[in-house]
């Protein structure tokens, strides 16, 4: 069984550890979003029009969640972050922002 990473602190504490890389994140999630017509795809997940909400990333089943995160874990950090499976789901997701946030910060400095 996977890990729930929908909890809000465990998207918090990530955010106030890596903020520039979560944020880089965001950026590509809404091109992502966009690329792939989010709301088309999650259109039907209402029940009626009144009901119909913005299905956000963190509303989606965490399988999902994690196959956008390995993509853009390919597109952004460029595969940076070689992916252990056998760890747990949160440390993966931890290991993607900590290898983007060192990256970044090497590129900042030249």
């Amino acid at each position: 069984m996977m890990e729930n990473l929908n909890k809000i602190s465990f998207w918090d504490s990530l955010h106030k550890t890596y903020p520039d890389a979560v944020n880089r994140f965001i950026e590509w999630l809404n091109e992502y979003k966009k690329e792939v017509s989010w709301e088309v795809l999650f259109l039907n997940c209402a029940k009626t029009d009144f009901e119909r909400k913005e299905i956000k990333f963190h509303d989606i089943p965490i399988e999902m969640q994690f196959g956008i995160l390995i993509r853009f874990n390919q597109e952004v950090c460029k595969d940076a972050c070689q992916l252990n499976y056998s760890k747990s789901m949160d440390l993966q997701v931890t290991q993607i922002f900590s290898n983007l946030n060192i990256t970044e910060s090497i590129v900042a400095k030249f």
